[in-house]
């Protein structure tokens, strides 16, 4: 008889999923996108590295620029020898991912290191940017048409602000922004809001307990140009809807990411992934879900 020799069981590990990024979920092109993951697994695969962001390291006095592309893991290699245990590392530039030319967003401040890129601030595998509000912030001019960028828009941002007591807007385009305000002297509570020009504004309130202090959130406002009307998702769920102003956003918009045009109201926290989608361009409620599923689970917060 055959003689049947049997060893000892071995684990086979499940294939690794493939990464996804915003732009896998089906939502047309962005006008803009910016952050420390890639937009699309396509990206983070390519045969030529896309750059993402640029950096400079105080271990060298800010001497070298280093370009760093996204990699099969959707962000960064942090194993790159640039990463070489400085103190500081300076966000020079976030590169707009899916090649609209005209949308590199640079810091314009070659002395002070804001924001600063660090190489484990969430976790072994997955980097942070973090916002000082005493310094300028990283903003762009756009050099596109007043057309592109008429309503309906969409933004998106994930970030969590700090204890400051005070207004912080996290991103701006245009006379638009997205804003923590915590300040008890002008609400009861926690509150994210999101203000236009023309003075309107929606508010979100904010978890309590625990306060949005320190709070990692998924933010997305779609704006209409019909109705005025502003839809606030917050983690994926539909929070609040309100009148907003009917200005367009034309050429020579501003985008901030960490503070509003010309630097006002400063952002202090940490932010890592920016986009805005437009014109005619509206995320579904279920794509808001899958978008802030994506963003918490992706980066383990």
């Amino acid at each position: 008889m055959p003689e049947f020799i049997v060893g000892p069981l071995r684990a086979v590990s499940a294939a690794a999923v493939p990464y996804q990024g915003p732009g896998d979920l089906g939502i047309s092109s962005p006008l803009g996108f910016w952050g420390l993951r890639a937009f699309t697994n396509a990206i983070a695969n390519s045969v030529s590295p896309v750059n993402i962001i640029r950096l400079r390291k105080s271990s060298d006095s800010f001497a070298t620029i280093k370009d760093l592309p996204a990699t099969s893991t959707g962000t960064v290699n942090l194993s790159d020898p640039f990463f070489d245990g400085s103190t500081t590392y300076r966000v020079d530039r976030l590169y707009e991912q899916t090649g609209v030319v005209g949308l590199t967003m640079d810091t314009n401040n070659a002395t002070t290191p804001n924001p600063f890129f660090v190489p484990n601030g969430i976790s072994s595998s997955r980097p942070s940017m973090t916002f000082n509000s005493a310094t300028p912030q990283v903003q762009i001019t756009t050099n596109v048409t007043s057309t592109t960028y008429n309503y309906p828009i969409t933004t998106t941002v994930f970030g969590r602000n700090v204890n400051t007591g005070a207004r912080l807007n996290i991103v701006a385009w245009g006379a638009t922004s997205i804003s923590y305000d915590d300040n008890a002297g002008v609400f009861a509570n926690n509150f994210i809001r999101i203000a236009d020009s023309v003075g309107l504004q929606v508010s979100i309130p904010g978890p309590s307990p625990p306060a949005i202090d320190g709070s990692w959130s998924s933010i997305i406002s779609v704006h209409s140009n019909t109705t005025n009307q502003a839809n606030i998702y917050r983690d994926g769920a539909s929070v609040i809807t309100g009148t907003m102003g009917s200005t367009q956003l034309g050429s020579g918009l501003t985008i901030c990411w960490g503070s509003y045009v010309g630097n006002a109201i400063p952002f202090n926290g940490s932010s890592l992934e920016y986009g805005v989608w437009g014109p005619n361009v509206t995320i579904t409620p279920t794509q808001a879900t899958q978008l802030s599923q994506q963003q918490h689970a992706f980066w383990g917060v």
